[in-house]
């Protein structure tokens, strides 16, 4: 049975140290609907395949979103300049060019 936990929306960015592991994590979006008692698992992504997995825990706050993420474990092997940092637009005007 495929484990359904509570929260949606939140994003966040490594900050990687000096072995590419994780040494700093920086909520960019915090979320919400987020519960202490049953937190998400928080992966790196876009980042090649490390070495080792960082382990990382998310802070929730009472109104359940990620106030901030504590590194565990900062893995190690991470690939910082395959990051990507995705936008999405829901409306995309461009301009034509008609005479």
């Amino acid at each position: 049975m495929t484990r359904t936990v509570p929260g949606s929306g939140a994003s966040i960015q490594p900050v990687f140290n000096s072995v590419y592991g994780v040494k700093d994590v920086i909520v960019t979006a915090p979320g919400s609907g987020y519960s202490a008692a049953d937190p998400p698992k928080l992966t790196i992504g876009n980042c090649g395949t490390p070495i080792r997995d960082a382990v990382l825990a998310a802070n929730i706050a009472d109104n359940g979103e990620i106030l901030s993420v504590d590194v565990i474990d900062p893995g190690e092997g991470y690939n910082p300049l395959r990051l990507i940092i995705a936008v999405s637009y829901t409306h995309l005007t461009l301009p034509t060019n008609r005479e």
